[in-house]
């Protein structure tokens, strides 16, 4: 097993992972590029989508505005310090996309992104392929890349970072740092509808937990309609609401039948307002008949619009319909689509504080794995910014370790504890993971079924043999007990969290925040409240 040094290493290569990267160079840092796949993965290349929104504050003006929004939005459940912080440095962040192979031009119209009150400026991306490839150029001309690799540990020492051991293809290899940048990405893949690659899994909560790190907010998750048919996995343009008449099942009964038509314009009129489900509005119906269709009748709904969807020529629609149609071959109109909740981005994830640094230090987290700026609901246009924002912050903080002197003292890896594939040696058990996660931790949520999840989780860890106990099925399986302890310690509804045996909204705001106590391998739940 070899040992590399390095000043940081830097796991994920989606826009947070290759920002960090970006920074580190222009720091002078060197550093270290992990990532599963090729460079230019995880949830930001994507490829089923028309285009990626980046909402960033407007004028000095806006600064206190887009705060009040952004708290607004969360309800209590964010960090109003991460929050404030990006509404100051957004703008700035912007560049740094320039200089990871994107071209980003201002949105003309002034529609609101999902959930905020006030219009802005929204910055829009696409063109994946072209973008990855120029970030492969500049990612490899100036980084060591480890590419199709997975972290296995990090490796720490008096609550300090000491380094990492990853396996790359065959070989566990032992790379001493003092600074870990976790990117890689969310949990949507642990539910069996997500639009996400299928490897986002969720495995490094899992990794960074073990190495002191907290978790926070993990019972906030974002499902949003995407199409199932004529194609699966597509993401679906929630604005084109607007346009909705109603749903029908397959026998083309009406499953909204109890509201009358000006009843159901309203709630598809409302509903066209944010992309993800909350229990906040009233047109969370069109949701939840989703879902129970979905996980219950199995089999997805069907969706009629009004012909008049296709003659609004505002660009936030023209961009999305003339992609849907030219790159998909879907018409919304002429074609049968049926949608059903996908799983998508979690609101919470690692706690960080403004350097985007852990509990840990020298661990950092930013992108969808950290818990930053989003909280019971998540404002449209916010994740990348807060990437490219916290991520530079991430490099900064990390310039400070440079020098710290790493102890010496060569670790090996067990090797006997490495498979690789895991996860195809537990397949069945995983589809069957997914499916109960999207029925009992999905959308509507009780506690019968989250015990019923939480009993089949417990039964998967138990079963995997030591062996098994440092790979990605077992983190992900980890991962997912994680969210159903949060899900069932908050006992309210509240934005992403529906609780259909406690409906109401509590008085209090807390947030559940996950840890372990030392070496003790029992996850810790506690309830943090909030102070204004």
């Amino acid at each position: 097993m070899g040992v590399i040094k390095t000043h940081v290493v830097i796991v994920g290569s989606g826009i947070a992972g290759l920002s960090a990267a970006y920074h580190a160079n222009e720091a002078g840092l060197n550093a270290i590029l992990v990532t599963k796949g090729k460079i230019g993965g995880g949830a930001s290349f994507f490829p089923l989508k028309a285009s990626l929104g980046i909402q960033t504050t407007g004028s000095n003006d806006d600064i206190p505005i887009f705060f009040e929004d952004i708290m607004g939005v969360a309800d209590g459940m964010n960090d109003a310090e991460l929050a404030r912080i990006y509404v100051t440095e957004s703008t700035e962040s912007i560049k740094t996309l320039k200089n990871i192979g994107f071209k980003p031009w201002l949105r003309s119209d002034k529609r609101p992104a999902c959930f905020s009150s006030h219009a802005r400026n929204v910055w829009l991306i696409n063109q994946w392929e072209k973008a990855r490839t120029e970030a492969k150029e500049y990612i490899k001309n100036n980084n060591i890349i480890f590419e199709n690799s997975q972290l296995l540990k990090i490796i720490t020492k008096d609550n300090k970072v000491q380094g990492v051991f990853i396996l790359s293809g065959e070989k566990i290899i032992h790379i001493q740092c003092p600074a870990v940048i976790l990117a890689g990405g969310g949990i949507a893949g642990i539910y069996r509808h997500n639009l996400y690659p299928s490897d986002i899994i969720g495995s490094l909560h899992s990794i960074a937990l073990d190495a002191g790190a907290r978790l926070i907010n993990m019972e906030f998750i974002q499902f949003i309609p995407g199409i199932t048919t004529p194609k699966y996995k597509v993401l679906f343009g929630e604005h084109t609401l607007k346009y909705g008449i109603s749903l029908f099942n397959k026998k083309g009964g009406d499953v909204l039948g109890n509201y009358n038509k000006k009843e159901k314009q309203n709630l598809f009129k409302e509903r066209s307002n944010y992309a993800p489900f909350s229990c906040d509005f009233k047109s969370c119906i069109i949701d939840i008949k989703l879902h129970e269709y979905s996980t219950k009748n199995h089999h997805d709904l069907y969706i009629h619009f009004d012909s008049l969807l296709y003659e609004n020529k505002d660009e936030f629609y023209s961009v999305y319909l003339e992609w849907l149609e030219k790159e998909i071959g879907i018409n919304l109109v002429t074609n049968p689509v049926t949608l059903a909740p996908f799983a998508h981005s979690c609101n919470g994830g690692i706690k960080i504080n403004t350097d985007a640094e852990t509990c840990v230090e020298g661990l950092f987290a930013t992108g969808e794995i950290s818990s930053a700026i989003e909280g019971a609901n998540r404002m449209g246009g916010n994740s990348v910014g807060a990437s490219l924002v916290f991520s530079r912050r991430a490099i900064k903080k990390a310039m400070q370790y440079k020098e710290r002197v790493i102890d010496s003292l060569h670790q090996e890896y067990p090797v006997r504890y490495i498979r690789k594939n895991s996860i195809l040696n537990f397949g069945h058990e995983f589809s069957i993971l997914r499916e109960m996660m999207s029925r009992y931790a999905g959308i509507v949520r009780d506690s019968k079924g989250l015990k019923k999840t939480l009993d089949y989780v417990n039964s998967l860890i138990y079963k995997i043999p030591d062996e098994d106990k440092t790979t990605e099925f077992y983190h992900s399986v980890r991962t997912a007990k994680v969210i159903l302890l949060s899900m069932l310690a908050r006992t309210e509804s509240r934005g992403a969290h529906y609780r259909k045996d406690y409906p109401e909204r509590d008085t209090n705001d807390y947030r559940i925040e996950i840890y372990k106590q030392d070496k003790n391998e029992e996850i810790e739940v506690k309830k943090i409240n909030q102070t204004s």
